[in-house]
């Protein structure tokens, strides 16, 4: 148990150490929102990166592309304040109850649709200066086709982001 704990410390000092340099290449994280999942950035240089996000909502799953700009030291009062922006894709399935009545008893049945769509994407992201972490808040609007409404628009998919950085 004691080797574990070394083990982890020395993973979270050699990953911090190397975040730090400013050539980190993968995060991973998770997001918490109406779209809630797991996702995986990828840098491409340190003004952008692309995106996967597997997030669940509406009783399905989608999987989501985004490409990333990070506009850096824009901020006076926090040069670690990165403002994040970009657009994608997603596609994936969605399920709901539909209920309907024969006589006079009503019955209830689970639906699955296929749903694809696009979305875009603005926040801000906090890179800690001793740990490979960061933490965030981001808007990403999205539109869905087809799913239980055919066209769908939600303009409010806020969340926080919790990412870790390693190379």
């Amino acid at each position: 148990m004691m080797v574990r704990k070394y083990l982890l410390l020395i993973l979270i000092i050699t990953g911090s150490i190397s975040a730090n340099a400013g050539d980190k290449v993968h995060a991973l994280g998770l997001r918490g929102g109406i779209s809630s999942g797991f996702e995986y950035r990828y840098y491409l240089s340190s003004a952008n990166s692309v995106k996967l996000l597997l997030s669940t909502r509406d009783r399905g799953i989608q999987l989501h592309g985004l490409y990333e700009q990070h506009a850096n030291d824009i901020f006076d009062f926090s040069g670690r304040l990165t403002l994040v922006y970009g657009g994608g894709i997603h596609a994936g399935y969605e399920s709901w109850n539909r209920s309907y009545y024969a006589g006079h008893t009503r019955y209830t049945e689970s639906v699955s649709r296929p749903l694809a769509g696009f979305d875009l994407l603005a926040g801000l992201e906090y890179p800690f200066l001793i740990f490979p972490f960061s933490v965030g808040f981001e808007v990403k609007p999205y539109v869905d086709f087809w799913g239980k409404n055919y066209v769908r628009v939600q303009p409010f998919d806020f969340a926080f982001t919790f990412k870790f950085h390693f190379n």
